[in-house]
């Protein structure tokens, strides 16, 4: 087991990396002791992984990816053209697990957003899409964490050139609520 291993609330599943064929490649142990790498001849690892062990995220190769024990990986892209940028993510979030965020390296790092309505775009449209105002001249580098209804994120960047920083982003929870009819 690796240091940046993430277990499931559930303990159903755990995540991470093992050594592959030349570097660290992803790897998943389950809750009877037995374990499984993705593919030897990957790199990258997991980061993250769902309340109820049945979702991990990280990343294989140069893209950001989401993984289930039913249903394999699946790439969730990258925001530069090919070879130009690769992406990561870190965490699963919402009660069901529909948003995915992490980091790409476009421009040096950009935080970035997934759900199946938008794709992969960068976590600072995201969040203006729902409302935030940001200060001129921020940057949001990464998206490292968030809680489960979606109000809180936490990530690394900064305003103004000072990206050395921890940004988080607090939405009111009716920013969530459907107006009813």
């Amino acid at each position: 087991m690796n240091l940046t291993g993430k277990v499931s609330r559930n303990g159903a599943l755990t995540v991470g990396f093992a050594q592959g064929d030349s570097n660290r490649t992803p790897a998943v142990w389950y809750a009877d002791g037995s374990g499984e790498v993705l593919n030897m001849s990957w790199t990258g690892e997991f980061y993250g992984v769902n309340a109820d062990g049945t979702l991990a995220v990280g990343q294989f190769g140069t893209k950001a990816a989401v993984w289930s024990p039913e249903d394999g990986h699946r790439f969730l892209g990258i925001l530069g053209s090919p070879g130009q940028s690769s992406s990561t993510a870190y965490a699963l979030c919402g009660p069901e697990d529909e948003l995915i965020i992490g980091t790409d390296t476009l421009n040096g790092g950009t935080a970035t957003a997934w759900t199946e309505e938008t794709g992969l775009v960068p976590m600072q449209d995201y969040l203006e899409d729902l409302g935030m105002v940001f200060p001129s001249g921020t940057r949001l580098s990464s998206a490292f964490a968030c809680t489960p209804d979606k109000t809180v994120f936490v990530g690394a960047g900064g305003v103004s050139g000072d990206e050395a920083g921890t940004w988080v982003a607090i939405l009111p929870e009716h920013v969530f609520e459907t107006p009813e009819n």
